[in-house]
């Protein structure tokens, strides 16, 4: 194996077990010993690859976005959205997204405590606050159905575009923020917490 495979995968596997342990015993428990022991590689490997226990929760949380933004848009577009105009796909995509968060709630649960572990940790929140945006993907989207729905009429014209987007992104990601540790805390199922997310879009969707 080349060295820079052999690096990769040594990476990678640090990366897997830094979110693992993240889920077992939470973000601020994390330890480069465990993590170490649980990837199967020394404590001088991790801190070879990664310059502090801040920045090695961060990539992670980088790769668990990206991986649910992908696996999200991967199910939005099983729907074959195309063929809806764009409050419709609205609709799709804002219910996809809730629905995949709101099923992987350990997932989300480990990015927003890895978010404030960054922010406050170590002196480095000004390195990391600003590359939080774990939204920005989510609000493009938002952003794009809107604007694909004033122009077939599905949705109306007098609304303001970005004001409008910022509306529906904040609204879908506080409550899932909330629904998901209704979920972790044992106060509502998955399915009562989707059920409850669909309502809520339709209801809404009604004003658009």
């Amino acid at each position: 194996m080349k060295s820079a495979d052999y690096r990769q995968e040594n990476i990678a596997r640090a990366l897997e077990a830094t979110y693992q342990l993240g889920i077992e015993v939470g973000v601020a428990e994390l330890s480069q010993k465990d993590i170490a022991e649980k990837a199967h590689l020394s404590i001088k490997s991790i801190k070879r690859y990664f310059n502090t226990k801040t920045d090695l929760i961060f990539q992670v949380s980088k790769m668990v976005v990206q991986r649910n933004y992908d696996k999200i848009m991967e199910l939005y577009r099983a729907q074959n959205p195309e063929r809806e105009n764009g409050k419709k796909r609205l609709e799709m995509l804002v219910k996809t997204h809730n629905s995949y968060v709101l099923r992987e709630y350990k997932s989300s649960i480990f990015v927003m405590n890895a978010d404030i572990y960054c922010r406050y940790h170590d002196g480095t929140q000004g390195n990391y606050w600003k590359q939080f945006r774990h939204t920005g993907s989510l609000q493009r989207g938002i952003a794009q159905m809107i604007h694909l729905g004033q122009e077939d009429g599905s949705i109306r014209k007098e609304l303001q575009s970005g004001e409008f987007e910022y509306f529906v992104t904040t609204l879908c990601v506080g409550f899932v923020e909330r629904m998901v540790n209704d979920i972790d805390c044992g106060i509502k199922t998955v399915d009562e917490a989707i059920a409850l997310s669909d309502k809520l879009i339709d209801t809404t969707l009604k004003y658009f």
